[in-house]
């Protein structure tokens, strides 16, 4: 017991003696404009990601959009960009689960409104919407390449249809983000990547926030 308290109290005097950028009154003023459910390092690893990728050529898209929380943060990013931002979802809730996956979630993500998010994104110029069931939806897309895409789907079959799809429109250095990773209720997107990546010969970078990163 004591051993872990020591250990408990080592942590957090390092933590204190390392720069922490998602803790800063401007990007936490940022967060609270987004709306974002995801915490602030969650939300800090994609704004350093998306600032690195939009270096590159392509656009910006994301699978997985709820009530844009990310995608207004990304959003704000991308303003002063000629980059177009391609938002995708069912905008319903979520499908049925595979069994591929643990947990039904089904009955999750349905208090949203394609109408409200239009609405509440009606500023950002660039920032198109496209409902429906992932992949399939993605034949609508307008979009040759992509230098970031994020995804946040929480079931095995949309997240491995998604990167099965757009892994050809990312372009080199392009970066794909993926949320929930490493959470043990979320294992059919574990597996989905995992699957992906054998197939591609591809190596994930997993990080302490549970996301994983694939950069090609």
């Amino acid at each position: 017991m004591l051993k872990k308290l020591s250990q408990y109290i080592a942590r957090k005097r390092f933590r204190n003696h390392i720069i922490q950028p998602w803790t800063s009154s401007e990007f936490k003023e940022q967060l609270v404009r987004a709306r974002s459910r995801l915490d602030n390092e969650r939300n800090h690893i994609l704004r350093e990601f998306l600032q690195h990728a939009l270096k590159q050529q392509g656009d910006v898209a994301e699978f997985g959009v709820y009530k844009g929380g990310t995608a207004w943060l990304m959003a704000e990013i991308m303003q002063k960009t000629d980059k177009k931002l391609h938002l995708y979802d069912t905008f319903e809730g979520s499908p049925e689960k595979s069994g591929n996956d643990v947990g039904e979630r089904k009955v999750f993500y349905r208090d949203v409104s394609l109408k409200e998010l239009k609405d509440q994104f009606h500023t950002f110029s660039f920032v198109n919407f496209h409902a429906g069931l992932l992949p399939d939806s993605i034949g609508s897309a307008d979009f040759t390449q992509l230098c970031f895409a994020h995804l946040h789907l929480n079931l095995h079959e949309g997240t491995r249809g998604t990167l099965d799809y757009i892994f050809s429109k990312v372009v080199d250095k392009g970066i794909i983000l993926i949320e929930d990773y490493g959470i043990i209720e979320c294992s059919g997107v574990r597996k989905a990547v995992d699957e992906f990546c054998e197939s591609n010969e591809l190596k994930l970078i997993y990080l302490p926030t549970c996301q994983g990163v694939i950069i090609k």
